[in-house]
C-alpha cells in the first residue's frame, strides 16, 4: 500500500560518501525520489559494521528513545539523495556538488526543537538554558526550604544535596549563558509557589512526597526532553556535554524522591503527624 514493492532507489549519503540502495531500515518505506532529497539518520551497526538509513520520521523517533550518549554518537543526521542506477565515482562527485546547495538551504531553514523553530541552534540552547536556569535556581531555594523544616532524618539529608546540585545547576548554566553573551532569566512563578507549600511546615513530609512525585512523574520519562534536545546539538559541544551530565543528575535526583516517598507511605501515618502549634 506504501510502495514498498517498488524496487528502492541507489540513494547517495551525502557526507558519508557511502551509496545505498535500501528503503528505511525501520517502516521499510522507500526514500524520496526528488531531486532534492530528505534529510535521513544513517547509524553503522554490529556485527557486520553495515550502513542502516532511517528516514526522518523514523530517525527523529529514534533519537528520542537514545538516551546514552555513547549509543548516540553511533547515529548521523545526514542529506540522502537519489541516482540513477548506473552511477560511476565522477557522477557521485557530480551528484554531491549538485545537492550541496539543498543541504545548506535545508540546514538554514533554522533549529526546530519542541515544536518550535529558532533562528540558529545557538537561539534554542540560550532559550532553553535560560529555562533550566531559572528551574533549577528555584529548586535549590525549593528543597533547602523544605530541607529546614522536615521531621524526617532520612529526608533532610537527601533534600540537601539536592538543593546543593540545584545550585551547581544553575551557576553553571548561568556561566554559560553568559558566555553566550546572554543575561539569565530570574525564577518562574510557578517554581515559587512550589517553594511556599515544600517549605511550609505545617505540611506533613507525607503529602509533600505525593504532591512532588505526581508532579514530576516517572523519572526516566522527565528526563527525556533535557537528553532530545542534548541530542539536537551539533556545534555547541559544551552545552551538548552539560545537558547529558545535567540528566544523569535530575535522574539521580527524582528516582531517590521516588524511592523515599515508597519508603516513608508504608510507614504508619502517625509518623507523619502535623507538627503542633507549641511545637
Amino acid at each position: 500500500m506504501e510502495g514498498s514493492n517498488i524496487p528502492a532507489f541507489e540513494h547517495l549519503i551525502v557526507n558519508r560518501l557511502e551509496v545505498v540502495s535500501d528503503q528505511c531500515s525501520a517502516c521499510g518505506k522507500n526514500f524520496a525520489s526528488n531531486a532534492e532529497g530528505t534529510r535521513a539518520l544513517s547509524a553503522v551497526t554490529a556485527p557486520d559494521n553495515r550502513i542502516r538509513v532511517f528516514c526522518g520520521t523514523c530517525g527523529d523517533s529514534i533519537m528520542e528513545h537514545v538516551l546514552s550518549d555513547i549509543v548516540r554518537q553511533q547515529y548521523v543526521w545526514d542529506w540522502i539523495v537519489p541516482l540513477h542506477r548506473t552511477v560511476g565515482e565522477a557522477s557521485i562527485e557530480k551528484e554531491i556538488t549538485k545537492f550541496s546547495d539543498s543541504t545548506t538551504a535545508a540546514n538554514s531553514a533554522g533549529f526546530q526543537a519542541f515544536g518550535k523553530t529558532f533562528e540558529s541552534e545557538r537561539d534554542a540552547i540560550i532559550d532553553f538554558l535560560g529555562k533550566i536556569r531559572a528551574g533549577e535556581a528555584n529548586g535549590s531555594e525549593t528543597f533547602s526550604a523544605w530541607a529546614a523544616v522536615t521531621v524526617s532524618d532520612h529526608l533532610k539529608i537527601g533534600l540537601r544535596m539536592i538543593a546543593e546540585r540545584e545550585a551547581y545547576h544553575a551557576r553553571i548554566f548561568e556561566r554559560r549563558l553568559l558566555e553566550l553573551g546572554c543575561v539569565s532569566t530570574n525564577g518562574v512563578e510557578e517554581g515559587r509557589k512550589f517553594k511556599e507549600y515544600l517549605g511550609n511546615p505545617n505540611i506533613p513530609d507525607d503529602k509533600k512526597l505525593r504532591r512532588f512525585t505526581a508532579s514530576v512523574g516517572d523519572p526516566v520519562q522527565a528526563i527525556k526532553p533535557i537528553c532530545y534536545f542534548a541530542a539536537l546539538i551539533e556545534e555547541d559541544i559544551q552545552t551538548k556535554e552539560a545537558l547529558l551530565l545535567f540528566a544523569e543528575d535530575e535522574l539521580s535526583s527524582m528516582t531517590w524522591i521516588w524511592k523515599s516517598w515508597d519508603r516513608l507511605s508504608k510507614l504508619p501515618e502517625t509518623s507523619f503527624a502535623e507538627p503542633s502549634a507549641t511545637s
